[in-house]
């Protein structure tokens, strides 16, 4: 699945169950963050590129594609250590996964969802009932993902005037994070 799905069918059920997350861009943020995270082990992928600097080291260890980070045992695990602390944002960041996973689980290849103990590749449908990614299958998918979150939205009256400015504030308070903190730490 292309990076697009893999946000869109996370960001989905957020606009039909809990549409007000959308009023919070660090929930947006979080959730997204974690459905783009399995790829990380792709250093072609949306986040494998961005992140080069992990997922070259990754792929250059032997790490393949599909395999450790498409697993939901890392997710399972750590559910339950952020549902023990109440941890709002890794919760989001583990629904993202999980939801990044399924939407994996749709495509012809499937993933190892219990890998390092089974190798075996699981899916959600039958063959046929399965797409390839990037393929037109999957972009009517996201069409049609894309059309659910702008009807609840509007149904919800989250407009997308305020979830842009919400979203800009979010982004400048994080450029100014970085900035003072993140960079300061990389600074000898």
């Amino acid at each position: 699945m292309t990076v697009k799905g893999h946000i869109l069918l996370a960001l989905a059920p957020v606009a039909i169950i809990k549409p007000d997350f959308f009023n919070n861009p660090l929930f947006i943020f979080f959730i997204t963050l974690g459905a783009v995270f399995p790829d990380l082990d792709e250093p072609q992928s949306y986040i494998g590129r961005k992140l080069y600097f992990i997922s070259y080291p990754l792929r250059w260890i032997g790490l393949k594609h599909r395999t450790i980070t498409h697993s939901f045992i890392f997710p399972a695990a750590a559910v339950s250590v952020a549902m023990f602390f109440y941890n709002i944002p890794l919760l989001l960041f583990l629904y993202g996964y999980c939801i990044h996973l399924v939407g994996d689980m749709l495509t012809v290849t499937g993933i190892p969802a219990l890998y390092p103990v089974s190798k075996k590749y699981y899916n959600l449908f039958p063959d046929k009932l399965r797409f390839r990614t990037g393929s037109a299958i999957e972009y009517i998918l996201i069409s049609l993902l894309f059309l659910i979150i702008v009807y609840f939205l509007k149904k919800n009256n989250i407009t997308p005037e305020s979830f842009s400015k919400n979203l800009h504030f979010f982004y400048k308070n994080m450029q100014l994070f970085i900035n003072e903190h993140m960079l300061s730490f990389l600074s000898p």
